[in-house]
């Protein structure tokens, strides 16, 4: 399950290249700073998914970047999208 807070009045996120160098620090800045996160998705290659990356006091799971991103149910709530990694948009877009 990806990160869901009981903040009703936060934001739904998710960040496509989560495990890249600039989706790792785009994920702590958005923790470590207070970002009002109500439902916070992680998508990886293949090869991270599954597991699961500590941000601050949360654990929060890494799901596979699906071949349809806006079909995905894990997007049905999102709000906000940040691409951090351009080579996974080919599986996606």
């Amino acid at each position: 399950m990806a990160f869901v807070s009981d903040k009703e009045a936060g934001v739904s996120v998710a960040i496509v290249g989560a495990t890249g160098a600039v989706g790792k620090e785009l994920a702590q800045l958005l923790v470590s700073s207070n970002f009002p996160l109500k439902e916070f998705v992680l998508f990886t290659s293949r090869r991270s998914a599954n597991d699961f990356v500590e941000l601050g006091d949360r654990r929060i799971r890494l799901f596979e970047l699906p071949t349809d991103l806006l079909d995905d149910p894990l997007m049905d709530d999102i709000e906000l999208v940040f691409f951090a990694d351009c080579s996974d948009l080919k599986y996606s877009i």
